[in-house]
């Protein structure tokens, strides 16, 4: 897992745990496939079955995501905002 918001970690989710551990301790909890790159590839692909020995997660997705929360916030909010703070 690449990322646990607040929500799952009072359920004792980390991010080490693989899925099936966080779906015991939060049976509720949303996994979202991501985009991986496989050695080769030119563009993150969605993987049938990624693995962390074989795959590298892109982050592109969340940056953008990053990037337009900043902006919006800051132009249209007129606050800075901190990267850990954007996605409350």
């Amino acid at each position: 897992m690449i990322a646990v918001n607040y929500a799952a970690r009072e359920f004792g989710v980390k991010r080490d745990d693989n899925p099936k551990e966080a779906l015991i301790k939060c049976p509720n909890i949303r996994l979202v496939h991501v985009a991986t790159y496989e050695e080769g590839d030119q563009e993150a692909k969605y993987h049938e079955k990624p693995s962390s020995f074989t795959h590298k997660v892109s982050l592109e997705h969340y940056r953008k995501e990053v990037f337009i929360s900043f902006m919006h916030s800051f132009f249209f909010e007129g606050k800075k905002a901190k990267n850990s703070t954007l996605f409350h």
